[in-house]
C-alpha cells in the first residue's frame, strides 16, 4: 500500500508536469471513473457475492481496454481499432461504454468462478490469497446475521469463512452482563458519588 501511494504520487506529479491542459486531465479522470470505478460501485452495492478477485480482474481489463483505445492526453497511441475507426475521425464506436461493460462482466464472471472454485473445494482454502471467499480472517464479523437487539450470531449453515468467537452470545450471557451492571449500580452510594 505504501509503495503504491508513492507510485501514484510520482505518476500524478509527472502527469501534472507533462500535460498542458487541466481540462483534458479532468476529462480523462471522468472516463476512468466511468470505465473502472462505476462498475465496482454497482457490484459492491447491488451484487453481494462479488469479491476481490473479480474486482481486480475488472479493474485491470477495463483499464487495459480503455487505454488501448488510445489517449492523446497521455500520448498513448491507438492500439485497438474498435469498429467504425478511421484515421481522420478516430474512434467512432462508443468504446468507453464497451470498456465499462467489459469491466462489469469480468467482475461478475471472475467473482462467480472464484466463489464456486473455493466453496466447492476445487482449490484449497490456503490458495485464497486475498482472504475474501473461504479463508477469511478471524476478525471478520458477520453483520447480516443478527438476532435480538443487534447481537450477532453464527448461522448454522455457515460454510465460507470464520465468525469471530467473541460474537457468539447466548441469552444467558446477556442476562449475566445485565445482572452484573445492576449489581454494580446497586453498590454505588445513594448520593451518586
Amino acid at each position: 500500500m505504501r509503495i503504491s501511494i508513492f507510485g501514484v504520487g510520482i505518476l500524478a506529479t509527472v502527469m501534472g508536469i507533462a500535460v498542458d491542459s487541466i481540462y483534458s486531465l479532468w476529462f480523462l479522470c471522468s472516463d476512468l471513473v466511468y470505465v473502472v470505478l462505476f462498475p465496482q460501485l454497482v457490484c459492491v452495492i447491488y451484487v453481494g457475492w462479488t469479491n476481490t478477485y473479480g474486482s481486480l480482474a475488472g479493474y485491470i481489463l477495463g483499464l487495459l481496454f480503455r487505454l488501448a483505445g488510445g489517449e492523446e492526453t497521455l500520448g498513448i497511441p491507438i492500439l485497438i481499432e474498435y469498429p467504425f475507426y478511421n484515421s481522420v475521425d478516430g474512434q467512432l464506436f462508443p468504446f468507453k461504454t464497451l470498456c465499462m461493460l467489459i469491466t462489469i462482466v469480468s467482475i461478475l464472471v471472475v467473482s462467480g468462478v472464484t466463489k464456486y472454485v473455493f466453496e466447492h473445494a476445487l482449490l484449497p482454502a490456503k490458495m485464497d490469497l486475498f482472504m475474501c471467499v473461504v479463508n477469511t480472517p478471524d476478525e471478520s464479523i458477520a453483520l447480516r446475521y443478527t438476532e435480538h437487539e443487534g447481537t450477532a450470531v453464527t448461522p448454522t449453515g455457515e460454510k465460507n469463512g470464520k465468525i469471530n468467537p467473541a460474537l457468539k452470545f447466548s441469552s444467558d450471557d446477556l442476562l449475566k452482563v445485565k445482572q452484573d451492571v445492576l449489581d454494580r449500580s446497586a453498590d454505588l452510594p445513594s448520593d451518586g458519588k
